[in-house]
């Protein structure tokens, strides 16, 4: 958990070397990955985002919250946090 964790800042030096902590690094692309998704989905007609499809979870609509609900649950899960209500 990351209260738990030592947290480096950003940036250290491994014998010279700049390295980045991968967490920190993993969520910042799952950010701007999910950001990127959400601003195209705001250029669909709603009948889109409720369209059946083979895929995901029924809709893309229902795909986005499954989404969403996941970063909210691991959100307070590495927060040692009471998860949030649905």
């Amino acid at each position: 958990m990351i209260s738990a964790r030592k947290r480096k800042d950003k940036f250290s030096t491994d014998e010279g070397a700049a390295t980045m902590d991968l967490l920190d690094r993993l969520l910042e692309h799952d950010r701007w990955t999910t950001r990127q998704v959400l601003a195209i989905c705001t250029t669909l007609p709603p009948e889109e985002l409720h369209r059946p499809t083979a895929i995901g979870h029924g809709t893309l609509d229902e795909t986005l919250r499954h989404t969403i609900r996941n970063i909210e649950v691991w959100t307070d899960l590495m927060c040692e946090q009471p998860l949030r209500p649905r």
